[in-house]
């Protein structure tokens, strides 16, 4: 099951507001055929504008990458025991002018996949990302532009540095 708990908090400066948002889930395969497991639609990935936005959200550009978890011979991740990750989200909104505000970020999460009970079969480092935006808001919610940073000390060397997401909605 996943979970997400969400908390806004108005700060001592007018108009100022620090939004966290914190999810957790965890996945397990219950079948014992051979082979079997959790097929890449129901597995855990962070990266994209709802996520981790430093990252893309495509198979290259992801925790993890298509590159550090293997797949079978349809490109499709098969998880065969379990996957847990997290996620913390934190952002500082303030006003700007009139329906146009900004904010500040940091996203940290990480994913897990174990093979079996005694082996992972990827946990990497967790992951770190930062940046600003603006937010217009609009009848159908706010139109987001952010823009975000990998922190460099958990960057992989094939990792672009930075992402741009532009998206309707915030979390």
């Amino acid at each position: 099951g996943q979970s997400t708990v969400s908390h806004y908090l108005p700060l001592f400066i007018k108009d100022l507001i620090c939004a966290n948002s914190v999810r957790g889930c965890y996945g397990r395969n219950l079948s014992d055929e051979e082979n079997s497991g959790i097929p890449s639609s129901y597995a855990f990935f962070l990266g994209g504008f709802t996520t981790m936005r430093g990252y893309a959200g495509t198979p290259n550009d992801r925790i993890p990458s298509e590159i550090q978890v293997p797949t079978n011979e349809n490109r499709q991740l098969i998880v065969p025991k379990e996957t847990s990750y997290y996620l913390i989200k934190s952002e500082i909104r303030f006003p700007i002018y009139g329906i146009i505000g900004g904010v500040l970020f940091t996203d940290i999460g990480n994913v897990k996949i174990n093979r079996d009970s005694d082996k992972n079969y990827y946990d990497g480092p967790t992951k770190q990302t930062y940046g600003l935006g603006i937010r217009i808001n609009t009848p159908v919610g706010p139109l987001t532009l952010d823009y975000a940073r990998k922190r460099d000390v958990n960057r992989e060397i094939d990792e672009s540095p930075d992402q741009w997401h532009l998206s309707i909605g915030t979390f």
